[in-house]
């Protein structure tokens, strides 16, 4: 499966879908959630959200589909 970079416009878009502190591009939350337990070398993301219930997630998922971004 071919994904597409993630473009400011996503950004602001992911960012309408939750309310602003449980979205972060913040530079030290990005490096926090750049590695986990896993044995696969670590990854910075682009953003980190916080979904509060099922219908976010689902918002989230849609949106991330409908682009084709990867979610981690």
């Amino acid at each position: 499966m071919d994904f597409n970079p993630i473009a400011d416009s996503d950004i602001k878009a992911l960012a309408a879908l939750v309310a602003a502190d449980r979205f972060s591009t913040g530079a030290s939350i990005l490096d926090l959630h750049a590695r986990d337990q896993s044995a696969h070398p670590a990854c910075r993301p682009e953003a980190v959200v916080w979904p509060a219930s099922a219908a976010e997630v689902a918002a989230i998922l849609k949106y991330a589909n409908e682009r084709r971004i990867p979610i981690t």
